[in-house]
């Protein structure tokens, strides 16, 4: 799929009512009006051509709103209203998929909270409990039986009988 590189107006970018993302999350909210301060917008707002309707970053868009930011830096690509749909909720499950290394991620937090007087777990949407070893689930209740069951196969299971 093509797109066009375009400096777009924000107030002329339209918000997908259909969204099924729901942007309710406070952390969220702050992760991204956080990363638009810290860095500026590094990440275009992908758009369908003839709408400008936003197709991905409903939240950057309303954070700039909301910041006075009056331009953004978007991909505009033709699709209809279907194609842009599956694309929206494509983009948006895939980064859910992902899991984090937490002792690669452990070790970058901690870097950056050393190294930067300004950084501020939160800002990403971590708390301090990331950051404790001992825990490198930051708090996150993991049940153990699951990761016992979930790498069994038939033939473990055939040499037990």
């Amino acid at each position: 799929m093509r797109h066009v590189e375009k400096t777009i107006r924000v107030e002329d970018l339209v918000h997908d009512s259909t969204n099924p993302r729901n942007h309710d999350s406070i952390d969220n909210r702050r992760s991204v009006q956080s990363s638009l301060k810290a860095h500026g917008q590094v990440v275009p707002i992908l758009v369908q051509a003839g709408t400008n309707r936003i197709i991905h970053g409903n939240l950057r868009v309303e954070t700039m709103r909301e910041m006075g930011i009056q331009e953004a830096s978007c991909w505009v690509i033709e699709a209809d209203d279907l194609e842009a749909k599956r694309l929206a909720i494509t983009l948006n499950k895939t980064g859910e998929l992902a899991s984090w290394n937490q002792d690669v991620l452990t070790d970058q937090l901690k870097e950056l909270s050393d190294s930067l007087p300004d950084f501020d777990l939160e800002d990403l949407g971590f708390d301090a409990s990331i950051l404790d070893t001992d825990d490198p689930f930051g708090g996150e209740e993991v049940n153990e039986e699951y990761f016992d069951d979930a790498f069994s196969t038939d033939d473990e299971d055939e040499d037990e009988h």
